[in-house]
């Protein structure tokens, strides 16, 4: 419920009932709305006159965003890990990996207990080929599932700049209006920061003016007074088992996140360090750490049978 302060003139007439009403209906209208904040109406005895202002706590505010950030990197994760779960089949299935590997290993079992069985040695031919089919078909989803993940970090970057242009406008109509500016202008920028911070893990800093400056966890500008730098996304999607990343560009075979200023100076985020949470860090993490190493575990899988047939 909206908080209303009225005064009473010399005549006992509410000059501030109507008014006051009339947010409050406001803030019932748009109670159910995610971006609004609820509005006060407060009457000065200065020369401003009575004003209207949001009822926000900047603290609780910034540790929601440092939440959104969080969970960014958590609903990232855990839908790759899904995916992989997917992959990889149910324990219960007859048609998964393990079940295939321990068909052939049946099979090769068999086999050293009758070698010169022409059936036993059809087999294990056959359980072996359907092992490498499978195994084969795995490998090609991991790395379909990685160069998805490529095109996913280039569509959260296109959304984090977006944000950031966004931002960048609507402070300079905020600073702009002075002391009081319009509360919708606040809930969308509002809005916009916690689109980014869902995307990365950023500091944001009120000015004086009314402006916020924002940067990235280890300091990096990415919107000042001066406006907002760009960011953008080298995809070398597809990707195979042979794409990694490394900070030199020349040796890098996958995307990275580029921090440009003014068309000139240009920062690699992910060798910089900057992202370490939101949507982003988790993508990147699947990118070149998850998605790796579960392809380095079907690789060491695949050691096993090619040994044993050796």
């Amino acid at each position: 419920m909206a908080r209303v302060l009225l005064l009473t003139n010399s005549m006992g007439a509410s000059a501030e009932v109507l008014p006051a009403l009339g947010l409050l209906s406001q803030n019932v209208a748009n109670a159910s709305k995610p971006n609004y904040v609820r509005r006060e109406y407060v009457f000065d005895q200065g020369l401003q006159g009575s004003t209207i202002r949001r009822a926000l706590e900047p603290y609780v505010q910034r540790q929601m965003w440092q939440e959104t950030a969080n969970s960014g990197y958590s609903s990232a994760q855990s839908d790759i890990m899904s995916q992989l779960d997917q992959l990889y089949g149910s324990p219960d299935s007859k048609t998964n990996l393990s079940s295939s590997y321990n068909a052939f290993y049946s099979a090769l079992q068999a086999l050293r207990s009758d070698p010169s069985s022409s059936t036993q040695q059809s087999t294990l031919l056959s359980t072996a080929k359907l092992f490498a089919s499978r195994l084969n078909s795995m490998s090609d989803n991991v790395q379909a599932l990685r160069t998805g993940v490529e095109e996913a970090i280039g569509s959260a970057t296109l959304e984090a700049d977006h944000a950031l242009q966004s931002i960048a406008e609507l402070n300079r109509q905020i600073t702009h209006a002075g002391s009081l500016p319009d509360p919708s202008l606040l809930d969308a920028r509002d809005q916009a920061i916690k689109t980014l911070s869902g995307l990365l893990d950023v500091t944001i800093t009120q000015a004086p003016d009314g402006g916020v400056s924002i940067t990235t966890s280890n300091g990096n500008t990415l919107l000042d007074a001066s406006g907002a730098r760009s960011l953008s996304f080298d995809s070398h999607a597809p990707l195979d088992a042979r794409s990694t990343y490394q900070s030199a560009s020349a040796s890098r075979t996958v995307g990275t996140i580029s921090l440009t200023s003014g068309g000139v100076d240009s920062v690699d985020l992910i060798a910089a360090g900057a992202i370490k949470s939101g949507r982003l860090a988790g993508l990147i993490d699947a990118r070149d750490h998850v998605l790796v190493a579960a392809q380095a575990q079907l690789d060491d899988i695949a050691a096993g049978p090619s040994s044993a047939l050796s």
